[in-house]
């Protein structure tokens, strides 16, 4: 029988390997801090290559896959579309089915003679002979085996938020969104602001929207604290109320949405844009050790526009067929060959923030 496999965070790269390795007999564990699902009310664009990849070893075809997780506003589109909005905690859940997922908040690591012993919140530890790290951009596991490896964090202030709205406003709001992407964006002058839609409840006549306010940061901005707890990121100063009046009139659907009344009755967060990449030597160190680390943990790039799920799908099916292979040259041959394309997606995405907010190029979140 195989070697079980410890899987160190339950986002979309971790669930997605240990469906890939559970396929080819590989009993695999999962950590997580929270259960699959419970998160993460958002939405997200997924490529065509990606959900077809899925699909292939979900053994589900286009309808049922989008009847399980598409956004409504996108049920009719999916078929002639490249691009589709899925609602990320029902994608989470999806991929969790038949796996062994225990919910332990994993604090420390440290590599031994016998293996990765990780530890918990509870205080207690697990020795694991083989594990993947895939615990996101802020992953504890790498923070601990590689302390010099750091995020970078970009200067940018970047306002999401997350809001219902019922009828009438949903029914007046549904018709500006396009049927693929599900997604708007206004810009005005160096301030991007995006709204898509999160999921459709069309019982309850209601509409879930996220949206965000970004811009570079200036010279002593109240709005942009790279340093900050993340307790502190729901704290949201007054100058953001100020800096949205300044924007109006703005446009339908983005008069409403972005007004004043419906932004501070929202949830809203403070996000910064982080990115990061493991050195291929360290990387290769690891694999050697049969650690391997995949997803935002090994190449995170900014959130907006950022294609983050769907490298995270397809580097984890990849990676859990090399594993299952059983071949460690062939494994190693795995951060050879997308080390290049790795470190091109990273710096493109720093590139691109840029971008978004000083020309026409469109965001895909």
């Amino acid at each position: 029988m195989a070697h079980p496999i410890t899987i160190v965070g339950s986002g979309i790269a971790g669930l997605t390997i240990g469906r890939v390795l559970r396929r080819h007999g590989i009993p695999v564990q999962l950590y997580n801090r929270t259960k699959p699902g419970t998160r993460f009310g958002y939405s997200i664009a997924l490529h065509q290559r990606s959900y077809e990849s899925l699909l292939q070893f979900l053994n589900l075809d286009l309808s049922q896959f989008s009847a399980g997780v598409g956004v409504g506003g996108c049920f009719n589109a999916v078929e002639s579309s490249k691009t589709f909005r899925v609602h990320r905690a029902r994608l989470d859940e999806l991929l969790a089915q038949d796996l062994d997922i225990h919910e332990k908040d994993v604090t420390g690591a440290s590599i031994t003679n016998d293996g990765v012993v990780l530890k918990f919140g509870d205080g207690s530890e697990v020795t694991a002979r083989r594990v993947i790290v895939a615990d996101g951009a802020l992953s504890t596991v790498r923070n601990a085996l590689l302390p010099h490896v750091k995020p970078t964090v970009h200067p940018f202030v970047v306002i999401n938020g997350k809001c219902k709205f019922q009828d009438p406003d949903s029914s007046h709001l549904l018709p500006h969104f396009p049927s693929d992407t599900a997604m708007l964006e206004h810009r005005s002058h160096d301030v991007l602001l995006q709204t898509y839609i999160n999921d459709l409840d069309i019982e309850k006549n209601e509409c879930s929207i996220s949206f965000t306010y970004s811009r570079p940061a200036r010279k002593s901005d109240p709005l942009f604290t790279p340093h900050r707890s993340t307790s502190d990121a729901r704290r949201i100063p007054q100058e953001f109320y100020d800096e949205l009046r300044s924007l109006r009139p703005l446009p339908e659907p983005f008069n409403l949405i972005f007004s004043e009344e419906n932004v501070k009755s929202s949830n809203l967060l403070s996000w910064l844009m982080r990115s990061v990449l493991i050195p291929k030597s360290d990387l290769l160190q690891l694999a050697k050790k049969e650690v391997w680390v995949l997803g935002d943990a090994a190449h995170a790039t900014p959130i907006l526009g950022s294609s983050g799920a769907n490298d995270a799908i397809l580097d984890a099916i990849q990676l859990g067929g090399r594993i299952a292979g059983d071949e460690e040259a062939e494994v190693l041959n795995f951060y050879g060959n997308v080390f290049e394309s790795w470190k091109t997606t990273v710096e493109g995405s720093e590139k691109r923030l840029q971008e978004l907010h000083s020309s026409g190029v469109s965001a895909a979140l």
